[in-house]
Parts: structure tokens; sequence; C-alpha cells
């Protein structure tokens, strides 16, 4: 918003209802939780991924999916 707009805006607050006031007071109270969320969010993806349980921030995978990794043995023919 370019200076003399914001002027002209803050001079019409006086104008304004207290009604109006109200909600343009809640509107920027929405705007600034918007902000800090937008900043949590940021913050924790510029980080570096922790553990969720202790904290520790080299993350171990415990498992294998061994379908895909390891071959699977050739079933012997069924004897029906």
């Amino acid at each position: 918003m370019k200076a003399e707009e914001f002027l002209i805006l803050a001079n019409r607050l006086e104008e304004m209802t207290l009604h109006q006031r109200g909600l343009v007071a809640e509107r920027l109270r929405n705007i600034s939780h918007i902000q800090a969320v937008n900043t949590l969010i940021e913050s924790r993806t510029l980080t570096t991924p922790v553990c969720p349980k202790c904290g520790h921030n080299h993350i171990a995978h415990w498992a294998l999916d061994y379908s895909v990794t390891v071959a699977q043995p050739a079933r012997p023919p069924s004897m029906h």
C-alpha cells in the first residue's frame, strides 16, 4: 500500500463505527495469526528433521521392504 493510501485509510478509521473498527481489528488479528503460522512452517522446513520421539537429528529407518530389495527364492513345484 502506498503511503498516501495508508494515510487516507488511517484518517477514515475515525469515521468508522465501533462495529466496523472491531471488524478491521479482527482482520488484522487474523493476518498476524496467518503470518505466525507461515513463520512456524517455514522455520520447520528449513531446519534439520528430528525424531519426533527423542528429538535426535539422526534419523534411521528400521525396516526394509524385502520384496523389493531381496530376490525371493523359487518355490518348489507342488506335488498335487
